[in-house]
């Protein structure tokens, strides 16, 4: 779920969804809820959630448009 436009699960992966939250003024802030289950057996203690966010308008700072933040797993 998110607090502004929509997401999905992107065609052809799995593993990955994609959100359309339509123009945003700037500065906006958005909040997207991803639930998911890991199986008994991951020996991994976490995993690594990753966030891109793409514009056909100028990018003052597109070094900001990546975000990579791990999620331990209990």
């Amino acid at each position: 779920t998110t607090t502004q436009g929509r997401c999905s699960q992107a065609v052809g992966n799995g593993n990955s969804i994609t959100c359309d939250f339509g123009n945003l003024p700037f500065p906006t802030y958005i909040t997207v809820y991803v639930p998911f289950r890991v199986p008994r057996d991951t020996l991994v203690p976490f995993v690594a959630n990753t966030a891109q966010v793409f514009t056909e308008t100028p990018d003052r700072n597109p070094d900001n448009n990546n975000a990579t933040a791990p999620t331990v797993l209990i």
